[in-house]
């Protein structure tokens, strides 16, 4: 559905399929000799597609565009080493004027910051994505630089000198994504299924609102929106998506990261199983072992955050270990907005019998560590489940 296409290296007058089909044939012969042994390139394989297999470029050109070869680009996160390696920095020489041209308007010598970043977009990539902080703070500094009034750093037109050095520090991921070498390489094409399924079920109204905290019961019931971000950090979102919501029982594969990372896998798990329990998620039930089953349910979830609450930084206060666990959850979102909702932390405290009860069982068991201080373990858990 979203196998490989054409090159998206387009001159974005308007972003759709008849521009990237003229546009790349318009810049094929240019792409081929700046780009030709990268397309060709996958570090995970033996041997490297090179030229001289083909009779001339128009065939590498079909072989590498059709996906007939053996060999496939692989996503950022999947090799890293590729990312960073001198001999891509080595591939990607001549890049920096490619995308200078496809963004110029009227002035070939200058060249749409907006184009730019509204085509960059559409790979997935958004302004606010941390790996491209250098380049914002780039623009920033050209605008500054510039003692214009008004306008932003993102309506300005920049000189190809000034646009090679606001893209230096980004170069490679940049130029993997007007490669299309993520992981889903048409994100564009992606974003309109993920479109559909939202307006497809936007009118579906079954269901109720959880009510067991009170104060979700409050919760306006047409909110609704869909968000989707890759492994690659390409990130689309449709719909009531800036309202903030608490993450409730998504925060559990959070705060299990965050132990493993701090204390490893081998001390979590001398305290919480890694099975299912194949019980309904609160249900006051230990394995065999008198631990709670897996990360994922109340009571193995409550564990965790006695982990983090008693053997993480055991010298921090409370309002320090809350600032240190809420600062990692940001960071994990990419520095994106994270919000604390006190109504609902008061009434699921409130109206916690159920977790109360997990909570004395388990202390019944001797399942924490020891110096738990099992209120204030409640409240600790009680609090990231309001992270919104």
């Amino acid at each position: 559905m979203w196998a490989r296409g054409r090159l998206a290296l387009v001159r974005p007058r308007t972003l759709n399929s008849a521009n990237v089909r003229d546009a790349s044939r318009k810049f094929e012969s240019t792409l081929l000799r700046s780009w030709g042994r990268v397309l060709g390139y996958c570090p995970f394989h033996s041997s490297t597609l090179q030229f001289s297999r083909y009779s001339n470029f128009e065939e590498f050109h079909k072989k590498v565009l059709s996906g007939s070869s053996s060999t496939r680009p692989y996503a950022i996160i999947h090799d890293p080493s590729f990312v960073h390696s001198a001999s891509d920095a080595q591939h990607t020489k001549g890049t920096e004027d490619l995308l200078f041209e496809m963004f110029t308007v009227d002035d070939p010598e200058l060249t749409s910051v907006g184009k730019f970043l509204a085509a960059l977009r559409q790979t997935g990539l958004r302004k606010t994505d941390p790996r491209l902080a250098g380049l914002m703070q780039n623009l920033r500094k050209f605008h500054q630089e510039s003692k214009r009034e008004g306008g932003s750093p993102e309506t300005q037109k920049l000189t190809r000198e000034q646009f090679k050095d606001a893209i230096a520090a980004n170069l490679v991921l940049i130029s993997r994504a007007f490669r299309h070498h993520f992981i889903i390489p048409d994100f564009s094409d992606f974003t309109k299924y993920i479109e559909d399924f939202y307006w497809k079920c936007k009118s579906n109204s079954e269901g109720k609102l959880a009510d067991y905290i009170p104060q979700l019961a409050r919760t306006n019931p047409e909110h609704w929106g869909v968000s989707v971000c890759t492994i690659d950090g390409q990130r689309f979102s449709i719909g009531d998506v800036n309202i903030p919501f608490t993450l409730q029982s998504t925060s559990k594969p959070l705060t299990y990261g965050i132990a493993l990372d701090q204390l490893t896998q081998e001390v979590v798990h001398q305290y919480v199983g890694q099975e299912p329990s194949g019980r309904n998620f609160n249900e006051l039930v230990l394995d065999h072992n008198k631990k709670p089953h897996n990360p994922m349910i109340n009571a193995g979830a409550i564990i965790i955050c006695s982990l983090l609450k008693t053997l993480v930084h055991p010298e921090m206060t409370l309002a320090e270990k809350f600032d240190f666990t809420m600062d990692y959850f940001k960071r994990l979102a990419g520095g994106e907005y994270l919000g604390f909702n006190n109504a609902v932390f008061l009434s699921e405290r409130e109206a916690a019998d159920r977790n109360y009860a997990l909570g004395f069982y388990m202390r019944e068991h001797k399942c924490y560590p020891e110096k738990t201080v099992l209120k204030e373990c409640m409240d600790f858990y009680f609090q990231v489940t309001e992270f919104s």
